[in-house]
């Protein structure tokens, strides 16, 4: 065994042959011993610690630390080298504490150890008057017991934020890019695919990645993919897979097929084809793509006219990692006169809830020759929500015009959605003042949150698990060209206070921003803010944020 203080943050999730997992990880997960699993009457099923108290339940956010281990022989729920727990299982989210709900237990089993070679896990029987449901969980122990349970190092506070500092990164193996595909495994960041904006004529684009882990501080370069070089594709991760899919070819085209990269193999699959129903090379107009936790949901805006400056309708198509085929799902189809430009989308625990953002004009009056001389402008985004296992859409309501929409974030019990800026073609000045939302998914209601520090900045938005974090901000309020300013806040939904960070030393426009668990990584096409002082960042480097000691 090693890396045993490594700390593991993610959402506790059932797999479809009744074994736990937790997401963001590669890894299948060795339980501590005498911890069992059991399937609750009115509940999600669950973790129970060896006293017969809930550890945690399927959608808690959970933390714990411990690492790799080698166990022979293989238990059940476990291939190659799973992650062995030997830390306390701490809670950091979760709806159903939250709300108090009463949960009636089934009686449980324990669940299979690392000395078992049965190679299945006993059902966990249900109670009287409901169905059995087969739970499984692996335990460590084998020949002894793991080591003494210790706390889980404490989630990073704004304030550890706020004192930590910006440090390089070594460079990579790849060139440095804009619009590549990033995702954290719960180990190694994973980077594919971009262009190089400074190549000369047209953007090149790049079909290499590399990954890099930040306990070792090491860069590898990732084997070849099936996919040809493309920039701005899709991606989720599914806690074992990362998915690529889509992105624009050379000439503006929208690709319509995607692969699966498995860290643990470093070996590329090619996912199946999709034939766009708005055909290959448009009118498509945006795209979003979710991970449910079991699947990924396709949602393509497209318009009925090629000619079209918005999307009429979002069609939507789910895939099963190791399926053979995409599952068409019943399409969405926007109101009348509510053209959508954008899209965005996130999947909570059991709807995926998608924002159209619109605009639309008419003619007051004309010239003589006809021209338009004074005009009047709608704008609004309507808000749907599928049901993840009925697969109907239902309307939950409008976000108020002029109010922009970045990526959203699901923390457990509410999305988070961003500040954000309308397209260049919104008519009128750039916004200021711009805020986020918090949206209730249970009735839908959305609360303001306070103006952020660098909101008018365009910044990404990355959640840590407990704080949203803008950084890699530019300030193009003035018009081109756009200054770098490398200014970051925190944002803490319990206090509902921003928190300034300190500036970053780069910024890379359109990089690569994450949050890997203890640290906010920045990588791209960096380029000198206005506050740098000192040498000029590389091309191929990046930074980190490291918090403070807390």
């Amino acid at each position: 065994m090693s890396s045993m203080g490594a700390v593991l943050v993610g959402r506790l999730t059932l797999d479809r042959r009744g074994c736990f997992h937790i997401s963001g990880t590669e890894r299948d997960i060795l339980w501590p011993r005498g911890y069992t699993a059991r399937q609750p009457l009115n509940g999600p099923a669950e973790i129970v610690d060896p006293t017969g108290q809930t550890a945690a339940r399927v959608g808690d956010l959970i933390s714990t630390s411990g690492g790799y281990a080698s166990a022979a022989p293989q238990p059940p729920c476990t291939d190659g080298q799973p992650w062995e727990i030997n830390s306390a299982i701490t809670v950091q989210a979760s709806d159903y504490t939250a709300t108090g709900t009463a949960l009636h237990t089934s009686t449980s089993r324990p669940v299979p150890t690392a000395t078992d070679s049965a190679g299945t896990a006993p059902p966990v029987t249900a109670g009287q008057g409901t169905q059995q449901t087969s739970t499984a969980a692996s335990t460590a122990g084998g020949s002894g017991s793991v080591a003494a349970a210790t706390p889980a190092d404490p989630p990073v506070t704004t304030a550890a934020l706020a004192h930590g500092t910006w440090q390089e990164l070594p460079a990579a193996p790849i060139s440095g890019r804009s619009d590549a595909v990033g995702a954290w495994t719960g180990s190694l960041v994973l980077i594919w695919g971009g262009r190089d904006a400074t190549s000369r004529g047209r953007p090149l684009l790049l079909g290499d990645g590399a990954s890099y882990d930040p306990a070792t501080r090491r860069w590898n370069q990732l084997p070849p993919s099936p996919l040809p070089p493309r920039a701005s594709a899709l991606s989720v991760w599914t806690g074992r897979q990362l998915l690529i899919w889509g992105g624009q070819g050379p000439t503006g085209n929208n690709y319509t097929d995607g692969a699966a990269f498995t860290p643990a193999t470093r070996t590329w699959t090619a996912l199946p084809s999709l034939p766009d129903p708005t055909g290959p090379t448009g009118p498509v107009r945006d795209r979003a793509l979710v991970w449910t936790g079991t699947a990924a949901v396709l949602f393509t805006a497209g318009a009925e006219a090629p000619a079209a400056t918005a999307a009429s309708s979002v069609a939507a198509h789910r895939f099963v990692p190791g399926a053979s085929s995409w599952t068409e799902l019943p399409s969405l189809h926007l109101s009348a006169g509510h053209p959508a430009q954008r899209i965005a989308a996130v999947a909570t625990d059991r709807q995926v809830w998608l924002w159209a953002q619109w605009s639309s004009s008419k003619v007051l009056e004309r010239h003589e020759q006809g021209q338009p001389t004074s005009t009047a402008t709608r704008d609004g985004t309507d808000v749907f929500t599928l049901d993840a296992t009925t697969f109907r859409w239902r309307t939950s309501g409008t976000v108020p015009g002029g109010q922009g929409i970045s990526p959203p974030w699901w923390t457990g019990t509410h999305i988070l959605l961003p500040a954000g800026v309308y397209p260049r073609t919104y008519p009128g000045p750039r916004q200021t003042d711009l805020h986020g939302l918090t949206v209730d998914p249970t009735d839908g209601t959305s609360t303001a949150m306070p103006h952020g520090p660098v909101d008018d900045l365009r910044p990404t938005y990355v959640w840590t698990g407990q704080l949203l974090v803008a950084a890699n901000s530019s300030d193009d309020r003035g018009g081109p060209p756009q200054t770098l300013t490398g200014h970051a806040a925190a944002w803490d939904p319990v206090t509902r206070i921003w928190t300034a960070l300190h500036p970053a030393p780069a910024s890379a426009p359109g990089g690569v921003v994450l949050w890997t668990g203890r640290q906010l990584f920045v990588w791209g096409q960096t380029s000198n803010t206005q506050l740098t002082t000192g040498s000029n960042p590389t091309a191929t480097s990046g930074f980190v944020l490291q918090p403070a000691a807390q």
